[in-house]
């Protein structure tokens, strides 16, 4: 099914055996960005357009896909960005030699 709506395509098809598959505009992602999140884990297909082009797809990504298997919790990157904020306020900043040593320091 296909719908025009004020230039703006939102179109969602289901195919035998497949997954549904949502399309919406960038603005319709924006507004509804956690719904897309949450159907893209639960295995459907989201892409995003610009115009009449697709541009961008939400995809789940799994532990095993990350390059860092060093997860960080909700708790720890609340810290790093409060840490990064005052950082840059303070005008002193400081790095980490590998995401390891990063967690490891917000961990604490």
């Amino acid at each position: 099914m296909t719908s025009f709506r004020a230039g703006a395509i939102l179109r969602s098809t289901i195919s035998w055996g497949v997954n549904a598959v949502i399309t919406a505009t960038l603005e319709q992602a924006q507004e509804q960005l956690n719904d897309r999140i949450n159907k893209a884990l639960l295995g459907e297909q989201v892409v995003l357009v610009r115009g009449v082009e697709q541009v961008a797809a939400i995809v789940p990504l799994h532990l095993s896909d990350s390059p860092s298997k060093d997860v960080l919790s909700d708790a720890a990157a609340d810290r790093l960005w409060r840490r990064l904020a005052a950082e840059r306020e303070s005008g002193r900043l400081s790095g980490f030699d590998s995401p390891k040593e990063a967690v490891r320091a917000l961990a604490q």
